[in-house]
């Protein structure tokens, strides 16, 4: 019997403590729920309007609606759901295909939001290598790992962004839909550099073109630019946002533990 209590705790305490390093490893920054983002509309010199559509499905949020314009959702986290990680040992990895047109990324911290911010932003686009015209990225496949080392040294990353433990912490997303463009983001995530290095030994097929990124088309007819915009009304009521991928994981790890409390009761009291 004791024998297989402790088998019964060393399980549970495995499972619950691989949970929460999972969690820990991994974390989205989009969130699931695509009616948490706020559209921001364009409107040119003479009242014309054009609007944003989000809409996210298996994992995967598509951005579009714009014709000649620059449109852009708005993603401001509620506090409890702030994403704070090291900046040393984590990368932002990325997975983004723009078909026509532009587009552009802009990263909130430090609780500065879309909505509220004076200059703790980062546009992502300024390190992802492509055709760029004023900080967007042209139409192609980008796919790719930046450390974040690597992200808050650059010269045009504010340094008051950081917190002072030397952390970062991420509080807001906009995107925009540039002169026709939809934006389909497979995959913005903060990853540990040992779970890239892991990927990256396991995949067999891997070129140095999909690392990089290639433009597959460029529309030059156009020379609006997303990074010119100023901030527009919204007529898109924002909600509270979804939970975060990683929900799942905090509950088991939760789980874990109190199972493990219960079988430790247990066992104290068949020893009386």
């Amino acid at each position: 019997m004791k024998k297989l209590i402790v088998l019964c705790s060393v399980f549970v305490l495995v499972i619950s403590m691989s949970g929460i390093l999972a969690s820990a490893e991994t974390t989205s920054l989009l969130p699931d729920d695509d009616t948490v983002w706020q559209g921001l509309q364009y409107v040119d010199a003479n009242g014309n309007t054009e609007d944003i559509n989000v809409k996210t499905q298996d994992g995967v949020t598509e951005f579009w609606g714009s014709t000649i314009g620059w449109p852009c959702a708005a993603y401001s986290a509620a506090e409890a759901d702030w994403i704070t990680v090291p900046v040393e040992g984590m990368s932002l990895q990325y997975d983004i295909t723009i078909d026509v047109g532009r587009t552009n990324i802009l990263l909130f911290m430090k609780g500065e939001t879309p909505n509220s911010f004076t200059d703790k932003y980062f546009t992502i686009s300024k390190m992802v290598e492509g055709d760029q015209t004023d900080d967007d990225v042209a139409a192609g496949t980008y796919s790719g790992t930046l450390s974040l080392e690597d992200i808050t040294t650059n010269e045009f990353f504010p340094a008051s962004a950081l917190n002072d433990d030397g952390t970062l912490t991420i509080s807001g997303l906009k995107i925009f839909s540039v002169a026709g463009a939809t934006v389909t983001v497979n995959k913005l995530v903060i990853v540990s550099d040992s779970e890239v290095n892991t990927s990256q030994d396991e995949s067999s097929v891997v070129s140095e073109e999909s690392l990089t990124g290639t433009t597959s088309f460029v529309d030059e007819d156009s020379d609006v630019s997303a990074a010119e915009s100023e901030n527009d009304a919204s007529d898109i009521n924002e909600e509270e946002p979804g939970e975060n991928d990683n929900t799942i994981w905090y509950i088991v790890g939760g789980i874990g533990v109190v199972a493990l409390i219960a079988v430790i009761v247990v066992a104290m009291k068949k020893k009386k």
